[in-house]
């Protein structure tokens, strides 16, 4: 999907050091898009990012839940943390333009097609976190 690098992980990686290898000197990335919505990514997100750089919170995590991230990532390394809720008009027409110009395939996102019968099923998948997103034939 156009990555230049990739970060192999395991249970044992320390991913901020991993993803901040691959950065000139070592200074973390200039913007990091967390689309999870699970809250220790959260957390590595904002750490992965260089001074002065983005992280933004895609993925939203459930209600009342909180991350724990020292104050002075934040001021010191003026990382900007910014939260985006997809569903506002203004972003659903922005992803309906880059797909219907073609700038995102969003064939790339669909995990797999099943019919309205294994829709539980699927549901439940998801649940896992299993696969993006499923394409759902109606018949």
């Amino acid at each position: 999907m156009g990555a230049r690098k990739t970060v192999k992980i395991s249970p044992d990686t320390n991913q901020v050091e991993e993803v901040k290898k691959i950065t000139e000197g070592g200074r973390g990335v200039d913007a990091a898009i967390e689309a999870t919505g699970i809250p220790e990514v959260w957390e590595k997100t904002i750490l992965i990012v260089r001074k002065g750089g983005v992280a933004n919170l895609f993925g939203g995590c459930k209600s009342k839940t909180t991350i724990t991230i020292d104050t002075a990532v934040i001021h010191y390394n003026e990382v900007t943390i910014k939260g985006v809720y997809h569903h506002t008009p203004y972003y659903v027409k922005k992803a309906f333009d880059l797909i219907t110009n073609r700038i995102i395939n969003a064939r790339d996102f669909i995990t797999s097609t099943v019919p309205l019968e294994e829709l539980i099923p699927t549901l439940e998948k998801v649940g896992r976190q299993e696969g993006i997103k499923y394409n759902i034939d109606v018949g």
